[in-house]
């Protein structure tokens, strides 16, 4: 994975309503690669790689996942019984999948980092994949804990170019900015 992502442009993407195939076809056609969080492998099978952060996750969907693509974790017991690659943050206190797929993105040496379905928001729905059954869904509360997480990630990686493209969002720690803006000056 490393090598695809030193030096490119890479999108992470997170489960939030807002994330459409549209999108990753858009990522596709300009051959940026692609980061999943948690279940949106579904619809990325071609991700460079999958970040679920916590075990749980792991436990209980990570047997469902039927694509070659490396697994990573904050969780070592995901690495140890799930096949996941685990990964130290450099960001001290709470994280979230999404917040560390971003921060395993700059890890790897990403020039920049295109965020998508980073809603933080339950206003127009849980996930695009429809509510977890075994594992814990978004409320209000944890939407505006996450916030603060990633206000951590920038305080942290203070150099890191970030632009949140998500159609809709209430994170706005960093740029937001339409994917298709960003994807021009990609070229």
């Amino acid at each position: 994975m490393k090598g695809l992502i030193k030096g490119n442009a890479v999108a992470v993407l997170a489960s939030g309503p807002s994330l459409t195939v549209e999108d990753i076809d858009l990522l596709r056609a300009h051959k940026v690669p692609m980061i999943a969080v948690n279940s949106t492998w579904k619809v990325c099978r071609d991700c460079i790689g999958i970040y679920a952060g916590d075990y749980r996750w792991s436990k209980s969907y990570g047997p469902e996942i039927d694509i070659d693509a490396p697994r990573y974790s904050r969780s070592k017991n995901a690495e140890k019984h799930h096949n996941a690659k685990f990964v130290r943050s450099r960001v001290k206190g709470q994280y979230n999948s999404g917040q560390m797929a971003v921060e395993v993105a700059f890890l790897k040496g990403a020039s920049q980092v295109i965020m998508l379905g980073f809603d933080c928001s339950v206003k127009n729905g849980i996930h695009h994949h429809g509510p977890h059954k075994r594992s814990p869904n978004p409320n209000p509360e944890r939407c505006r804990r996450w916030v603060g997480m990633f206000e951590q990630l920038k305080r942290t990686h203070k150099k890191a170019n970030v632009v949140n493209c998500s159609r809709y969002t209430e994170l706005e720690v960093y740029p937001v900015r339409p994917l298709e803006d960003v994807l021009c000056e990609l070229g």
